[in-house]
């Protein structure tokens, strides 16, 4: 029996259906990547895991831009980590200003040090990349898209980095309770 052709309707429905299949397919794949990543985020190679407690959009100016997605990690040994997953680009000189705002608090001739090392280290951000902070005790190390751009062991730049997102005071309270699992 000789199948009848479809109809411009049905053909329009049977491409759309493969469209939603595949879209589907693929945030399923999202869904599953971030729940590994989330559960066992590497320390930079070590066996150590940090486990996540919370994220948050984080939104800049007069019309709430979304500028990255904030997420915090911990472990029981200390070991901090904050990674932002950035959905626009971000000139270094925007950057900066966020750090000038968020370690307002340090800046005293004491920090001075610390301060100029975060700016130093800072880079111009694409869309898409993960830019990741790890604060093991006094060791700070820099990761942009799992590429080390900086490492320090300054005391004071491990005391300081974090405290725009989830220090006393952050630059933004809600996003600090998000980050925290609303443990504050």
């Amino acid at each position: 029996m000789v199948r009848p052709s479809r109809t411009p309707f049905e053909q329009a429905v049977a491409g759309r259906i493969i469209q939603i299949s595949r879209i589907l397919v693929l945030l399923a794949g999202a869904v599953f990547s971030l729940s590994v990543q989330a559960q066992s985020l590497p320390s930079d190679g070590s066996v150590e895991k940090v486990e996540w407690q919370g994220e948050a959009l984080v939104e800049v100016g007069p019309f709430g831009l979304d500028v990255y997605i904030a997420r915090f990690f911990d472990s029981r040994n200390g070991l901090k980590l904050i990674e932002l997953e950035y959905l626009r680009d971000v000139m270094r000189k925007f950057s900066l200003m966020g750090w000038e705002r968020g370690l307002a608090p340090f800046d005293t001739p004491a920090y001075e040090e610390a301060i100029n090392w975060i700016k130093d280290k800072t880079p111009d951000i694409k869309e898409g990349d993960r830019f990741r902070v790890r604060v093991d005790g006094t060791s700070t190390t820099l990761l942009l898209n799992g590429m080390t751009i900086g490492e320090s062991n300054d005391p004071q730049v491990a005391e300081i980095i974090l405290s725009p997102w989830v220090g006393d005071p952050p630059v933004r309270l809600e996003v600090k309770q998000k980050l925290l699992g609303d443990k504050t």
